[in-house]
């Protein structure tokens, strides 16, 4: 908690510790449903995703919060939550209602400021996810995810991630192995598009082909 809010009060950090709401929750459990009131989360073992459903019902996993991370601050103003927070991992949480952490914010200049940091932080990391959406590359997209959560894959390894929910649909690794189709003639003299009995070379995530690969991004 100290490291999470480094300019919070003693008397602060007591409070948060003494009224914090713990629960111990299992890969696809919810931790903050879209669309809900926001609670201001301290992720303290384990993984969760970030994930948001658009209005035609479409899942995306926008980023993963790790061992540490302090979600939830715009449940500080009264907001709904526009992405749920789903563990992928077994994992701790702790838990506090955004009013209360409100009074103690505005008591706390130290606590509001640390609030200030780590928001403003957030919102450098969403602009720069965006280059994920601009640059829709397969391979590439796949490395950048490997590359910023490799603290993940080292604690769990890649083949312990549900296929939902989790890294791959972050990465969108599933869709870099698909195979890829080819042309063959047709009887009219077009061609026609049949897939292959072969896959294209995949990246295993935990080799050295992928840091190499990374490296030349």
């Amino acid at each position: 908690m100290v490291q999470a809010l480094p300019n919070a009060a003693r008397e602060t950090i007591e409070t948060l510790a003494g009224t914090a709401r713990l629960s111990a929750v299992g890969p696809g459990d919810v931790v903050i449903r879209q669309g809900e009131t926001i609670p201001f989360t301290l992720v303290i073992r384990g993984y969760g995703a970030f994930r948001r459903t658009t209005t035609d019902g479409r899942q995306l996993v926008l980023g993963i919060a790790s061992p540490g991370w302090l979600v939830g601050h715009p449940g500080i103003a009264g907001r709904s939550a526009s992405l749920a927070l789903v563990a992928i991992t077994p994992a701790t949480v702790a838990r506090w209602s955004g009013r209360d952490v409100r009074a103690l914010v505005l008591a706390d200049p130290g606590l509001a400021i640390s609030v200030i940091d780590t928001m403003a932080r957030f919102w450098g990391m969403s602009h720069e996810r965006l280059d994920g959406f601009i640059h829709q590359e397969a391979r590439g997209r796949v490395l950048r995810v490997l590359a910023t959560y490799a603290d993940l894959f080292s604690a769990t390894g890649w083949e312990s991630l549900p296929t939902t929910d989790g890294l791959r649909r972050a990465a969108g690794w599933e869709r870099l192995r698909c195979r890829r189709p080819r042309c063959s003639p047709r009887s009219d003299g077009g061609r026609r598009s049949t897939a292959t009995n072969t896959q294209n070379n995949t990246l295993n995530p935990t080799s050295h082909q992928a840091s190499s690969a990374l490296g030349a991004e």
